[in-house]
């Protein structure tokens, strides 16, 4: 196991997909991101991964996050959104460098790191104080509440 060492987290922009909201945050253990490609390709596929993700018994917010996190061994792409207005719905893929466009699904469960976890925990704070903790949800400010850090 490798000694910890802090890793750039850095906000990359909102994506609209329909009436969905995604918060994109990056994550590389560079000096500066370098998996584009892989970032590019997960933006393409979130309205076809968003429908087929939603498709549960809860309501849904149609708001939500995607980490892509450029590690040493590959890119982990974890999508979230709300529902049920309390809970984190996420999903886990894995592209490995020799194919950025290959989106392996982790089918047994979802999975995170410690870095993607102070994203995850980022999130989780800010749906509590802009969203849970008002009688009218401020979903706007909740979009505009994001994380650069080095964690």
């Amino acid at each position: 196991m490798d000694v910890y060492k802090k890793r750039k987290i850095v906000y990359g922009d909102t994506a609209i997909s329909g009436n969905w909201r995604v918060k994109v945050h990056l994550i590389t253990y560079r000096e500066k991101f370098g998996a584009v490609n892989v970032l590019q390709n997960a933006i393409s596929n979130l309205p076809k991964w968003l429908e087929e993700f939603s498709r549960i018994d809860l309501p849904i917010s149609m708001i939500g996050s995607l980490i892509v996190h450029e590690g040493k061994d590959g890119v982990w792409t974890l999508l979230s959104f709300w529902a049920g207005g309390n809970m984190l719905r996420t999903t886990t893929f894995y592209s490995p460098f020799t194919d950025e466009s290959d989106f392996q699904l982790l089918e047994r469960g979802s999975m995170a790191c410690v870095w993607e976890l102070a994203v995850i925990d980022h999130e989780r704070r800010a749906w509590v104080k802009h969203v849970l903790m008002n009688c009218i949800p401020d979903y706007a400010a909740y979009l505009n509440d994001t994380l650069t850090a080095d964690v």
